[in-house]
């Protein structure tokens, strides 16, 4: 198998403007507000330099105290609609090449449908372990529009 073979595609309509969930997902000050896999887990930092080139970093506190990393550089955006960037991570006893992230907004009259596929795992287990957490980010991002909308 190759690389290609182990990718993910997760899909969820959103209650909320395309353009809402779109800078939900761009601005830095929205994303301190949910990028992260439920409460237990501390936003610490979020840097966004948001343009074809410019970089961004997560990083998050775990409960057990640990520190963990996410970090890449983007490669397309296409407001409202289409968000793709690398993304690679630090965390503690945890070895993963690059991945790419694509987000693609699909505009459903005042909701919208999110389509992510995330590509490139050299294991399936990493991918595992992506589509296993995927869905508590997507929860938190769902709250954060809630407040928002």
């Amino acid at each position: 198998m190759t690389a290609k073979d182990y990718a993910l595609r997760i899909e969820r309509v959103l209650d909320a403007p395309r353009d809402i969930v779109f800078r939900a997902w761009t601005e830095q000050h929205a994303l301190k507000k949910w990028f992260h896999f439920n409460e237990e887990w501390e936003i610490v930092e979020v840097q966004v330099d948001l343009r074809v080139g410019g970089a961004y970093r997560v990083g998050w506190r775990a409960p057990d105290g640990n520190m963990w990393y996410e970090f890449g550089q983007y490669r397309e955006i296409v407001p409202p609609e289409r968000l793709v960037h690398t993304c690679s991570f630090d965390f503690p006893d945890f070895v993963e090449g690059e991945t790419l992230v694509t987000v693609e907004l699909e505009d459903l009259g005042g909701h919208t449908r999110l389509i992510l596929l995330q590509e490139g795992y050299r294991d399936p287990a990493h991918r595992d372990a992506h589509e296993q957490g995927w869905p508590g980010f997507l929860d938190q991002l769902e709250k954060h529009l809630r407040r928002t909308v």
